[in-house]
């Protein structure tokens, strides 16, 4: 039997091209872990004698992605059941009624409706963590109800409700300092402080123990490295502990996310007294344009703090020199390029709020590192 049980509508940049990428895709496989079990604690309610759900259950349960509709990113989830007889449906409907009814809750800050279990919020864990931070699901209940949105505000806050951490992706960037090779673990130092322990895949031994060497010569001069972990953290979002190590990249020496949180640590004065603290959310909103956005036809830029309290962008190629000047309050992006030898001067602006400014602060500057020879 094929049904279809849920078409979420995704919304973000990510998705305005009505394409599913396959990292979200392993978030609706959470989501069917969560309706069993929330489909399992409603069955035993209604049989206050049974200790358990009886035999092939959760056979009448499995969500199969069927096609992708228009209008952002719909995915059309259907529940293809195999199970002769379908004796249990109606307790998948309901467990989908009580989840939409507790993330609408706890988005509107509400208490949880009695009939979810709260031995089922860490399943929250899972559920969300593929979508960005501007990025959101919306759930279509019918009947004209209003859309029950969920993101990682109401993730995080769903998981709160019954514990005093959460689980979530992290990007840690900074120095090996100290390598266990028995125990499988390396110790980052960060850039904006603090240090951690991680666990190492086999293969990343060599690569770090070579990061090592160079930190105890050069310490802060050394390369950086990124750690894509996962992490438990408190309701203030400050990391308790490290749980697993998805990924560890060695960086470039210009590395943009890198560069941002040192530019981070910058206070008032930061000049001979003068030279404003950059705002923190301003870099963090920088970070993740870049790093979203398709850059790969130009080299990374050096950056640098203005006086005033944005960045500046430079690359330099033969006779060359160009800048992109990033206010980080307006976003808005003043591009030149000075040719020092025959003194051609070419200027523009880019407004990066835009989806389109990225795209022309990118043009510009690949347009005329292309005229040196």
């Amino acid at each position: 039997m094929h049904r279809v049980f849920l078409k979420p509508k995704l919304l973000g940049a990510r998705f305005a091209e009505h394409t599913l990428p396959l990292e979200v895709v392993e978030d609706w496989a959470a989501f069917e872990v969560l309706v069993k079990a929330v489909a399992k604690h409603l069955y035993l309610k209604d049989n206050p004698g049974k200790k358990n759900a009886p035999s092939g259950f959760n056979d009448e349960f499995s969500l199969h992605l069927a096609g992708l509709e228009e209008g952002s990113t719909i995915p059309v989830l259907e529940n293809v059941c195999t199970a002769a007889n379908q004796r249990f449906q109606s307790f998948f409907d309901r467990s989908l009624i009580v989840i939409l009814a507790a993330i609408a809750a706890v988005g509107m800050g509400q208490p949880l409706p009695q009939e979810f279990p709260k031995s089922c919020l860490p399943l929250f864990n899972k559920f969300g963590s593929a979508l960005a931070e501007d990025e959101s699901i919306e759930f279509s209940r019918g009947g004209g109800a209003v859309p029950v949105p969920y993101n990682r505000t109401i993730q995080r806050e769903l998981v709160l409700r019954g514990a005093s951490s959460y689980q979530d992706t992290v990007d840690l960037r900074g120095w090996v300092v100290a390598l266990n090779a028995e125990k499988g673990l390396f110790t980052v130092k960060l850039i904006r402080g603090g240090e951690y322990e991680c666990l190492y895949p086999e293969d990343s031994a060599e690569n770090l123990f070579d990061c090592l060497k160079e930190y105890q010569k050069s310490k802060s001069q050394g390369t950086k490295v990124g750690v894509r972990c996962t992490a438990e953290l408190d309701r203030h979002k400050q990391i308790v502990k490290i749980i697993s190590t998805q990924r560890i990249d060695i960086l470039d020496a210009n590395d943009v996310a890198s560069r941002c949180e040192e530019l981070a640590l910058l206070k008032d004065g930061w000049l001979d007294g003068e030279g404003k603290a950059l705002h923190k959310d301003g870099l963090k909103w920088f970070t993740g344009m870049w790093t979203a956005a398709r850059t790969e036809s130009i080299p990374l830029p050096y950056i640098y703090p203005s006086l005033e309290g944005g960045i500046r962008l430079e690359w330099t190629k033969g006779t060359w020199e160009l800048s992109a000047v990033v206010d980080l309050d307006s976003r808005l992006a003043s591009l030149v390029a000075v040719d020092a030898g025959t003194s051609e001067y070419v200027e523009d602006e880019a407004d990066l709020k835009e989806p389109s400014g990225l795209d022309k602060l990118v043009a510009f500057i690949a347009d005329n590192l292309s005229k040196s020879a």
